[in-house]
């Protein structure tokens, strides 16, 4: 009886061994390269402008700029939104919560004295639907500038920016007389 559980747990892992030499590895996933990112900037802005590994194009009345790095396997979507008020941390403090719930892939971001929406992801594994969800985001943190610091519909809970958004509606709401 021991000899036959053994020998029937053997012919199953021989089996299983075999059966998974022979089945053919997955797919790679696609590798996104500068040329890839040229044909998705031009796909949503024929009229595009690129220097290097620098694209500047317009979508939905916005300025984008969209850098990449082939050595370090990163790309970026920018674009500018004002520049930083070194007399307003609550404002610093309002872009760090919504960095951590509602601005989803998107952050906000400073860099040589300018706030930004950004969007950043690996070069070598984007997608065209990561990168047009990406440029919706950053055109979303830059519009949501100053309301709801928001890159979509939907926020990440946990964060402070639900309460951020009660009190918006309160503030809305004893604006508008009451219908009694």
């Amino acid at each position: 009886m021991k000899l036959t559980l053994i020998t029937a747990l053997m012919v199953t892992l021989t089996s299983s061994t075999l059966l998974a030499q022979t089945t053919e590895p997955a797919p790679a996933p696609p590798t996104a390269t500068l040329q890839t990112l040229d044909e998705l900037v031009r796909a949503i802005d024929p009229d595009a402008t690129r220097e290097g590994n620098q694209w500047q194009l317009a979508w939905q009345e916005m300025t984008l700029i969209v850098v990449a790095d082939d050595a370090a396997d990163r790309m970026r979507i920018i674009s500018p939104i004002q520049p930083v008020d070194p007399d307003d941390p609550e404002l610093m403090h309002r872009l760090l919560q919504a960095n951590f719930d509602a601005a989803l892939d998107a952050r906000y971001a400073v860099a040589q004295g300018i706030i930004w929406g950004t969007f950043l992801h690996p070069l070598s594994s984007l997608t065209q639907r990561e990168f047009a969800s990406g440029l919706i985001q950053v055109v979303n943190v830059v519009n949501s500038f100053g309301s709801t610091f928001s890159s979509g519909v939907f926020t990440y809970g946990g964060g402070d920016s639900t309460d951020e958004y009660r009190e918006l509606l309160r503030q809305l709401e004893s604006r508008v007389p009451s219908s009694t």
